[in-house]
C-alpha cells in the first residue's frame, strides 16, 4: 500500500518537473558533485596529510577547503535556483499562506545554520577534524542540545523555504534523497578513520577521544621538518 502511494505522489510530482530541462540537470549535479568533493579531499587529507604538508600549517589547509566548500555551495544554491525558476509552478503553492510558510522556513533554517556554525567555529564547520583540528570538548549548547544535526536540518529548510515561496516542488526528489544519506557525527570505521558525510560540510563537534589515533593532530615537525639544532 505504502509503495502505491509513493508511486502516486512521485508521479503527481513529475507533472510539476522536467527532468530533461538544463537547469534542473545541472542542480542535481551540484548536489551531487558537492559532498563528493569535499569527503573524497578530506578523506585524503586524513589519510595522507598531503594539504597540511603543501600548506604547511592545518589550519591553512583547512580554511583553503572551507573556501571551496563555500564557493561550491554558491555554484549550488545558484543551480538551486535557477532550477526553480525554469520548471511549471504549483498554483496551490501560489498564495499568501503558503509564501508565510516559507518564510518561516527560511527563518528557522537560518538560525539553525547560523548558530550551529558559531557554535562550531570555521574550522569546527568545515571539516577541521580530518585535519587534526580538535575541540577539547563536545558542543553541548544551541542548536545541539535539541537536534543531532542542526545544520543538515536548517539547510533542508532553507531550501524547502525557497522552493515553496517560489512555488516549485522541483526540489522535492534531489533534496529529499539527499538528506536520507546525513550521518549523525563521523564515526570510526573498523580504525580506518570518519565514515564519510553527506550534503552539507558541518557535524557535530567531538572529542579527541571519538576519533582513532591517525585522525589526531599531526606534529608540527612532521610537516615542516625537525627544528634545526644549534
Amino acid at each position: 500500500m505504502n509503495s502505491w502511494a509513493d508511486l502516486y505522489v512521485m508521479t503527481w510530482l513529475l507533472g510539476y518537473v522536467d527532468p530533461s530541462d538544463p537547469c534542473f540537470v545541472a542542480a542535481i549535479l551540484t548536489i551531487t558533485f558537492n559532498p563528493l568533493f569535499w569527503n573524497v579531499v578530506a578523506r585524503w587529507e586524513q589519510k595522507t596529510r598531503q594539504l597540511s604538508r603543501a600548506f604547511r600549517s592545518p589550519y591553512l589547509a583547512c580554511y583553503s577547503l572551507g573556501a571551496a566548500i563555500l564557493l561550491l555551495n554558491v555554484l549550488r544554491s545558484h543551480c538551486f535556483t535557477q532550477a526553480m525558476l525554469s520548471q511549471p509552478k504549483m498554483e496551490s503553492l501560489d498564495n499568501p499562506t503558503a509564501y508565510r510558510m516559507g518564510l518561516a522556513l527560511l527563518g528557522v533554517g537560518s538560525t539553525f545554520v547560523l548558530s550551529s556554525f558559531f557554535a562550531l567555529g570555521f574550522t569546527g564547520t568545515f571539516l577541521g577534524d580530518y585535519f587534526g583540528i580538535l575541540k577539547e570538548a563536545r558542543v553541548t549548547t544551541f542548536p545541539f542540545n535539541i537536534l543531532d544535526n542542526p545544520m543538515y536540518w536548517g539547510s533542508t529548510a532553507n531550501y524547502l523555504g525557497w522552493a515553496v515561496i517560489c512555488c516549485s516542488p522541483a526540489p522535492v526528489e534531489p533534496w529529499g534523497s539527499e538528506k536520507a544519506r546525513q550521518p549523525h557525527r563521523p564515526a570510526a570505521d573498523c580504525g580506518c578513520g570518519p565514515r564519510l558525510h553527506g550534503r552539507h560540510p558541518v557535524r557535530g563537534a567531538f572529542h579527541c577521544s571519538d576519533l582513532p589515533a591517525e585522525s589526531l593532530p599531526v606534529p608540527q615537525e612532521e610537516l615542516t621538518g625537525p627544528a634545526p639544532r644549534c
